[in-house]
């Protein structure tokens, strides 16, 4: 039997708190310019550790006869580390699972062009060339397209910089008669910049028809980030005109 079980029940608590305040605050340092973006990475890597460490010295103690409020303390930490690993473990698979690739758009051959943000392109040197960057792309999002409203250019332009500006994107750039709006965005923990460029063209029938194009400033992987982006501004846009 443990004699001290204050002492492993602050032990476990604290190694799950340790983990849980690197989780927090890496990001942070990140969004705040303290440090490059791989140390906050870093940082969160080496808090899921402490989470797992916690999870794997509370059952330890779980298979011990403590006293129940020991056994209850530690039984919180298990589960407390179980799930951030879940979470992290998750995430991690999340980002392995989507194209190791940046600059997402719903159209393939003719993708929207920034004129006001200067974008970040692909530099020579990086493991995949257009060819199989394009294959990535068309694998990775297939259902990405083209959205066509049934709407004149200039109302569904209007439309579309409401949603960017409602989904917090920062609109940096608007030409209304030419249906090309420009944002950039935000993300929240990090404090990642990614710009995304958003055409309106006249189509069939006196259609308009909605290209976007998400690029990421900073990673050779977006963890499926951009793809969920122009998603979400689609699916906003067409519900506006349903």
């Amino acid at each position: 039997m443990l004699k001290d079980v204050s002492w492993f029940s602050r032990s476990v608590w604290g190694l799950l708190l340790a983990g849980l305040t690197l989780l927090i605050l890496s990001p942070l340092v990140s969004k705040f310019g303290l440090a490059q973006f791989t140390v906050s990475f870093m940082g969160i890597a080496i808090g899921g550790l402490f989470a797992v460490l916690a999870a794997l010295v509370a059952v330890f103690g779980l298979i011990r006869p403590l006293r129940d409020q020991g056994r209850l303390n530690t039984l919180i930490v298990f589960l407390g580390g179980l799930g951030i690993a879940g979470f992290l473990g998750y995430l991690a698979f999340s980002g392995f699972a989507a194209p190791p690739i940046h600059d997402i758009t719903t159209n393939l051959n003719n993708p929207p062009q920034f004129k006001t943000i200067e974008a970040r392109t692909y530099p020579d040197g990086q493991p995949f060339s257009d060819t199989q960057r394009r294959a990535l792309h068309e694998v990775g999002y297939p259902d990405l397209a083209s959205l066509s409203i049934a709407q004149p250019v200039s109302d569904v332009t209007k439309a579309a910089a409401d949603v960017l500006t409602s989904m917090s994107l920062e609109i940096v750039d608007m030409d209304e008669g030419a249906g090309r709006i420009e944002a950039t965005d935000t993300t929240f923990w990090f404090g990642f910049k990614d710009d995304v460029v958003v055409r309106v063209t006249a189509g069939d029938a006196g259609a308009s028809l909605v290209d976007a194009r998400s690029v990421s400033r900073v990673g050779l992987s977006d963890i499926g980030t951009n793809a969920k982006r122009i998603s979400a501004f689609l699916a906003k846009l067409n519900a506006k005109f349903a």
